[in-house]
């Protein structure tokens, strides 16, 4: 009896002694990661206003998206990729950078100073201005000949409403497409990098690698190499780290000759250094990098800033029917005209829309109080006729958010050929975009009053001219 007692009495010290030696490997894991010297805070801003309970996986399946395992709402998904993408930039960054508070607006607020813009348009690709962190104009000076060549704007971040690898219709950020493609645009962005996946000269194919990766595929399986992110940050986890030649200097797989290469002339290590000092080129790549319990992660959180007045249910379901001439596209806007004018306050562009498509396409950000509305234009581009729906802005009814919207789009009489010439001058090497030069001619030899209105996501009030 009393061996049996001893061996229940020793049953639990055992697994203590396990559990034990698991918590401490992995706070020795902890321990050892890096401490970030470089920690950027950032603005977000949403160009619509997202409802409190709009689902995400519901208009994702009302474009017949695959399920991909979104967040129920659009915001606690983006969250989730934004805590995805300070991992990524922790890793790829030798836990030398680290992503610190981030604030999320909608409804356009904090458009014109946020470092990432979102759009509500599911026909745009992720974009960045190269150095866009910098606060006023500056010249790069050439690492290699000394020589002041690009000038590097402010400028920001710009997505479409989701990514999955290959358009703005589907998708999530908190899916590894979506979180590492703002892993790629913010090295763009604030690390002054430019792309490494085609070549300047001939615009072919040419890959950063030095393991020659055939990407072929979205998110096959991630490279154990030193293939630079900076070319397909798809399945790569690093940036170019040694000289100017590879292992595989043929192309495709080179980084010579890329625009990475023919800008800066150096590494991507190489340039970061440049612009951030305090940062350690490292002798070799490591692989041990963790987020979760390192000293990074405490810094990383992000604040929703709540509208005044919070909407309900913001997305409504919107198809265009079929027109004679088939596999056209259409451009569908969402318009929120004035309380009192009925001339748009708000034009939210959603995207393309493809008449007689059985899937729908949800608009983003409807507020019914405001009696919202759509407007689509499918321009054929062999006849130069145009339909569009509604023939005059102002007679659309509102979207309803709970019920289908059927639009019918039908010829136009307007056959209209704009212009637009941005004003720029030049001072000191550097060019500054002081207006806009805009030429409206209609084709159909029209007389018509013609009113032009600018409705950026920021503005709350039309500017009509």
């Amino acid at each position: 009896m009393r061996r049996y007692h001893l061996r229940l009495m020793l049953l639990p010290l055992v697994l203590l002694l396990c559990v034990g030696s698991m918590l401490g490997a992995a706070d020795t894991l902890a321990a050892t990661q890096p401490t970030p010297s470089v920690v950027f805070n950032l603005t977000v801003s949403l160009e619509w206003e997202p409802g409190a309970t709009d689902r995400l996986p519901d208009d994702l399946a009302l474009s017949r998206c695959p399920d991909t395992t979104a967040k129920q709402l659009y915001l606690d998904d983006l969250k989730a990729g934004l805590r995805q993408t300070a991992a990524y930039l922790y890793a790829y960054s030798e836990g030398q950078m680290a992503l610190g508070s981030i604030t999320v607006y909608t409804g356009g607020v904090h458009w014109d100073d946020a470092n990432l813009r979102v759009l509500a348009s599911n026909a745009e690709r992720p974009t960045a201005f190269v150095g866009g962190i910098v606060s006023t104009p500056t010249h790069n000076i050439s690492a290699t000949t000394g020589i002041s060549g690009t000038v590097f704007y402010p400028g920001t971040i710009t997505l479409g409403r989701l990514w999955n690898g290959l358009g703005s219709r589907c998708g999530s950020w908190s899916q590894p497409a979506g979180w590492r493609t703002i892993g790629h645009e913010w090295a763009h962005y604030a690390l002054y990098l430019y792309d490494e996946y085609f070549n300047v000269d001939t615009g072919a194919e040419q890959y950063c690698t030095t393991t020659g990766f055939s990407p072929r595929e979205i998110l096959p399986t991630v490279s154990s190499g030193a293939d630079s992110l900076m070319a397909y940050q798809y399945s790569t986890d690093k940036l170019w780290l040694r000289g100017a030649a590879p292992p595989h200097t043929a192309p495709p797989w080179s980084c010579i000759g890329t625009p990475q290469d023919r800008v800066h002339g150096a590494t991507d290590w190489q340039t970061i250094k440049r612009f951030y000092p305090t940062i350690t080129i490292p002798t070799v790549l490591r692989t041990d990098i963790q987020f979760a319990g390192s000293p990074a992660e405490p810094l990383f959180n992000v604040t929703i800033v709540a509208p005044p007045t919070p909407r309900n249910d913001t997305s409504a379901e919107v198809r265009l029917a079929a027109l004679p001439t088939p596999r056209l596209v259409g451009q569908a806007y969402l318009i929120r005209p004035g309380p009192t004018s009925g001339f748009p306050q708000r034009i939210i562009g959603q995207g393309e829309m493809i008449p007689g498509e059985p899937a729908s396409l949800p608009f983003w950000g409807v507020q019914q109080d405001t009696s919202d509305r759509a407007e689509v234009v499918v321009q054929d581009w062999t006849s130069g006729v145009r339909a569009c729906f509604p023939q005059h802005y102002d007679t659309a009814p509102p979207l309803d958010p709970a019920a289908t919207n059927s639009l019918s789009a039908s010829t136009s009489v307007w056959r209209p050929d704009l212009t637009i010439t941005p004003r720029v001058t030049e001072i000191g090497g550097i060019s500054e975009v002081t207006g806009l030069t805009v030429r409206l001619e209609d084709c159909a030899n029209r007389t018509k009053h013609v009113e032009v209105v600018y409705c950026p996501a920021a503005v709350i009030a039309a500017c009509r001219f």
